[in-house]
């Protein structure tokens, strides 16, 4: 490290996140490879470590609290945000990682081998052709909240729900959520108000009674 404290680690402090040593230095590899490999494959638009360890890792962490059950979807991951944070730091719950780019599959794959993680899935795959069952489904920057919930609704238990992260809430994307679904709750994440604007909005199915 360049200094006593490194970026991610000051950071976790600053936004109270009391994690573990291991985590943390899974944390730091994690960012080290995307340093590493998002100069060739354009991973993520963030191109310092800073704004990775901010507006990927942090971001990702705010949502830790909302998960329900042990088996959990992140669509869209990309280079695995929010999904595989949030599988460093939940090791007892199952994340699967499905995006539809190889580059990116093949990314994680090495990183979860590297990391010795043995709680993440990786599915390289178009989500409406994918089947399963999972409790919380996780999205960040992956389509509007009424494509999402199209296109995953077929993957969510019935108990479970959809945790979108979003950055400007739009209200009319909330009042036009397909039928079959209900907007639980809207969070403003006030503790991210550094990074900008940034929602939570927690979705879950209607079980129709006949």
């Amino acid at each position: 490290m360049s200094s006593a404290v490194s970026i991610l680690q000051k950071s976790l402090f600053e936004y109270k996140y009391n994690l573990p040593a291991d985590q943390v230095e899974k944390l730091e590899t994690y960012i080290k490879e995307l340093l590493k490999w998002n100069k060739a494959y354009n991973l993520t638009g963030f191109k310092t470590e800073q704004e990775m360890v901010n507006k990927n890792v942090i971001d990702s962490l705010s949502v830790s609290e909302f998960l329900i059950g042990n088996s959990v979807l992140d669509v869209g991951t990309g280079a695995g945000f929010p999904g595989l944070p949030l599988a460093i730091v939940n090791p007892k719950k199952t994340f699967t990682l499905l995006d539809s780019s190889q580059k990116r599959i093949a990314f994680l794959r090495n990183l979860i081998t590297l990391l010795g993680i043995n709680n993440v899935n990786l599915v390289c795959s178009r989500v409406e052709d994918f089947t399963g069952s999972f409790t919380s489904i996780t999205s960040r920057a992956f389509a509007s909240l009424e494509k999402m919930l199209v296109l995953t609704g077929h993957l969510c238990d019935e108990n479970g729900c959809f945790l979108a992260m979003k950055g400007k809430l739009d209200k009319e994307e909330i009042t036009n959520i397909p039928k079959g679904f209900v907007v639980d709750k809207t969070l403003f994440l006030d503790s991210l108000v550094k990074l900008g604007e940034r929602h939570l909005v927690v979705v879950r199915k209607t079980i129709n009674k006949e």
